[in-house]
């Protein structure tokens, strides 16, 4: 077995806790039979990110500050999400960018005790995109400069894998984010070697996007490329002037949803507490979507999925803007190695915006949506309750308010979710029972919609006999207390 055996919990640490891919980590992780921490530095963690796992502040550049962490968790299971992606950043100070991407990694793994998986998450940058599409066995050159000064690190091997060290003293022309990252693969692969029950895993991913993890997380590209697109439609339909948004048409990449990767993190960990030798070792899994697009590609299936006008999309060419000297052509990734050993199916961009921009796409009609219900499974729910109902509230309610209700009365939360929109959750309601003496009344505590449901059908669900109410009027509830009563529910009606 994979675990210590004397331990009935898998400990797992995830570093950039506040970023935009940990939370959905966190959240695949989630469920019985593990416990779940997060790093975070500067960027405080809110509470629905508190209630995925246990918050710990590091600066995983400070080894002392990262080998206390290791020690006082002592994890079975690290997966590394932090890192400095900024592009412009790292080209302007390849210093911060050998510090966040490559130190902090070896920092990790050094503090490490010789048996556990390590998952580092890495970026298709370390291509020069000029020989795509790219698999798995594409040989990855690695500066000897950056990883021979790190402290305590083993003899390094000429090659290893797909890695083949550079002589000493030579340049590459790769941009910094990409060749930190490629440096950091390398010693994730070097520490494996070291005890045959070390086990590491790379995910070399292509841009990653999805929804929030919750209401106040952070996004990613797709959100920020929605709101210059939003921006710039409001403002042409109001008559006034505005500028195209400029987007390269001679970039393309192959991004993938961010549920498809995380899905795929916890299939590893699955792995791994099934099973050691499944994992153990070094593997390399290419993370890239189902398709190969250009930027404008991208946005012009946003304008799609929001009714958008595409004329507020500009195509522009690398060669013909400033910003996009030094970036990588084509960085499309081949991931049939994810597909056969992790099980993992891509999802469609088209899809994947509709799932991720729900509250931007255009009001549909209740034909346009499919929906079901699902009744609350155990606290792994309590995020996506969480962040529906604080939506529509001034103050939310505390962690404890929800156990009152969900302890006793978990058969009757239940959510509501578009099958369309890849079960997508859209909906929750939350009831209990009072009893006196002989006398038994339904309550309904708490009732939240996405506002783009509202009015469409999200309250019917698709079987009466099914929901929170029909599971009231079956306990012999003579009476309906609260503000919604069951004549006038307009939930499951």
């Amino acid at each position: 077995m994979a675990l210590r055996s004397h331990e009935k919990t898998c400990s797992v640490l995830v570093t950039g806790g506040t970023g935009f891919v940990a939370p959905h980590v966190l959240r695949a992780l989630s469920g019985p039979g593990r416990e779940l921490y997060f790093t975070f530095s500067s960027t405080k963690p809110t509470r629905p990110l508190l209630l995925l796992g246990r918050a710990r502040k590091c600066d995983l550049s400070d080894p002392n500050a990262v080998q206390s962490l290791i020690d006082t968790i002592n994890p079975d299971v690290v997966v590394h999400c932090a890192a400095l992606t900024n592009t412009k950043i790292c080209e302007n100070d390849p210093s911060a960018a050998t510090s966040a991407n490559l130190i902090a990694t070896w920092n990790i793994l050094r503090a490490m005790p010789n048996r556990g998986l390590f998952v580092l998450f890495s970026t298709d940058w370390v291509f020069d995109g000029e020989n795509a599409p790219y698999d798995e066995t594409q040989t990855i050159r690695i500066p000897r400069d950056l990883v021979e000064p790190l402290d305590g690190v083993p003899e390094l091997v000429e090659h290893l894998g797909p890695y083949e060290l550079t002589p000493r003293g030579e340049r590459l022309s790769l941009h910094p984010y990409g060749a930190t990252k490629a440096a950091a693969e390398y010693v994730a692969a070097l520490w494996s070697l070291q005890y045959p029950q070390r086990s590491a895993a790379v995910l070399r991913c292509s841009l990653v996007y999805g929804p929030r993890a919750y209401v106040d997380a952070k996004g990613s590209f797709l959100q920020w490329m929605s709101a210059e697109l939003h921006k710039r439609d409001a403002a042409k339909r109001q008559g006034e002037s505005t500028e195209p948004f400029d987007l390269l048409s001679d970039e393309v990449r192959t991004p993938i949803y961010v549920g498809d990767v995380s899905r795929a993190v916890a299939r590893l960990v699955s792995l791994y507490e099934a099973d050691f030798n499944a994992t153990a070792g070094f593997e390399l899994y290419h993370m890239g979507g189902a398709e190969r697009l250009s930027r404008v590609a991208m946005g012009n299936a946003i304008c799609s999925a929001c009714s958008l006008d595409e004329s507020v999309v500009k195509p522009v060419r690398l060669a013909d803007v400033p910003w996009g000297r030094g970036r990588p052509r084509d960085l499309s990734l081949a991931s049939r190695q994810s597909q056969i050993s992790l099980d993992t199916t891509f999802t469609t961009f088209v899809h994947g915006v509709r799932m991720a921009l729900t509250d931007f796409v255009a009001t549909v009609g209740s034909s346009d949506v499919d929906i079901a219900l699902e009744t609350y499974r155990d606290e792994r729910d309590i995020p996506d309750l969480d962040a529906l109902l604080a939506a529509d509230l001034s103050e939310p309610y505390s962690i404890y308010t929800y156990r009152y209700f969900l302890d006793d009365w978990p058969h009757l939360c239940m959510f509501a979710v578009d099958r369309k929109a890849g079960n997508h959750r859209v909906g929750v309601i939350v009831c209990r029972i009072l009893e006196r003496g002989d006398e038994r009344s339904g309550y309904i505590a708490m009732l939240a919609v996405l506002p783009r449901y509202r009015r469409q059908g999200a309250r019917r669900g698709d079987k009466r006999e099914t929901s929170p109410i029909a599971h009231m009027i079956h306990y012999s509830c003579g009476q309906e207390r609260g503000s919604i009563s069951r004549k006038a529910s307009p939930w499951f009606k």
